[in-house]
């Protein structure tokens, strides 16, 4: 078995695995949520009864009142007695409810984790895969040569493949140019500027000036670009 091979089985059992993980977690939360809902009928239903006999008990104090029998003032005891009681089941019930609530989100928080660690797994891998790729070679070989428009489309269909459709979302998406897209597919392989340059026929300061300039222009069309800290790790991101 290839070394290539191995890879891409532990990376599909990472994410079988996770997605297992998933569904059980997804169970467990349907659960607790039923759970909560549960505590919080129980809960109404605690507070109507609680409302009943705050209104028994005004009623007593009327007839205590009047006729100050004993027996009277035991039957209010008893009733201030289930009050209380049923008070401190509910504020039980309402921690586990909140705890219940909560849950969910905390779960979220440690699937996103394992989610963003798969990400970088299957980018590593990505980045590998199209190493092995005959255009990348073409493109890190000494001397630099010319590129034929259908070397510059197989380029793209490759990032296509293992960036999510890269070079797609460029033109379609943030509508580049030809010229920025290449740049782009250049930049995404982490290529040096000097040979970037070379495929563009351009100057190395020329690179630089475009890359700014398009940052430029991106930042005027998208929103929440400040999070970013350069082109460059917006690429990384795309």
């Amino acid at each position: 078995m290839t070394l290539l091979s191995i890879v891409l089985c532990v990376t599909a059992l990472s994410i079988y695995l996770f997605q297992r993980k998933l569904r059980q977690k997804e169970r467990i939360l349907r659960k607790a949520q039923e759970e909560a809902h549960s505590k919080e009928i129980q809960i109404q239903s605690n507070e109507s009864q609680i409302a009943y006999l705050q209104d028994c008990i005004t009623e007593l104090n009327k007839q205590i009142e009047a006729s100050k029998e004993n027996e009277l003032l035991e039957l209010r005891d008893n009733l201030l007695l289930q009050i209380h009681q049923l008070e401190q089941t509910n504020q039980i019930l309402q921690q586990e409810v909140e705890t219940q609530r909560t849950a969910p989100s905390q779960i979220a928080s440690g699937d996103q984790l394992e989610v963003e660690r798969l990400r970088k797994r299957c980018k590593t891998l990505n980045t590998y895969l199209i190493q092995q790729t005959p255009i990348f070679r073409a493109l890190t070989e000494d001397p630099v040569q010319n590129l034929s428009a259908e070397k510059w489309d197989e380029l793209k269909e490759v990032l296509n493949q293992y960036y999510d459709q890269f070079a797609e979302k460029l033109e379609q998406t943030y509508q580049l140019s030809e010229t920025d897209i290449k740049m782009c597919c250049l930049l995404k392989l982490k290529l040096p500027i000097a040979r970037i340059a070379s495929y563009l026929h351009i100057a190395p300061d020329s690179v630089k000036k475009k890359k700014a300039r398009l940052k430029k222009d991106l930042e005027k069309r998208l929103d929440g670009w400040g999070a970013r800290s350069s082109f460059d790790s917006w690429l990384s991101d795309l």
